[in-house]
């Protein structure tokens, strides 16, 4: 036995049919974009930032490297500091509430402009707030140029 469909309920269900149609094809392409970043492998990868010429011995040198951040690039600074054929990299990032650091030459000290933070010229904690200290980057020297892993 067949039921029958008045006009009213016909068209609520033709319309909720063509809304969930129209959501799909729309709705999962536009998940799926932001999505994307958060499913995608977090593979570190190595990035050159400079060559091991250029670096003075024991003397930081504030250089940057580009991250995708979804659709933007964004500039990471940080600090190499080359001793014989090895460098450090430290970020210039302070680990108390993430304003950059800057290099002090007179004191050969890092200090944080916002809550007083003093690290070293290893990044070790010195004075203030910050309770760790600077994050390291691990690097290598490939031909001549050093490259950190992002």
């Amino acid at each position: 036995m067949t039921e029958q469909v008045d006009r009213r309920t016909f068209a609520r269900k033709a319309v909720a049919a063509i809304g969930a149609a129209i959501s799909a094809v729309f709705g999962i392409p536009a998940a799926a974009t932001m999505l994307d970043p958060a499913l995608r492998s977090k593979r570190a990868r190595w990035t050159p930032v400079g060559t091991l010429s250029t670096l003075e011995e024991a003397q930081p040198q504030r250089v940057t490297y580009e991250v995708a951040v979804g659709w933007e690039k964004r500039e990471v600074p940080i600090y190499l500091i080359r001793t014989g054929q090895d460098v450090l990299a430290l970020s210039a990032k302070c680990t108390h509430a993430g304003c950059r650091v800057r290099y002090a030459d007179k004191t050969d000290q890092f200090k944080c402009p916002c809550h007083g933070g003093i690290f070293s010229s290893t990044g070790e904690v010195v004075v203030g707030p910050p309770s760790r200290p600077l994050d390291r980057l691990e690097t290598r020297v490939t031909k001549g140029r050093v490259e950190v892993r992002v």
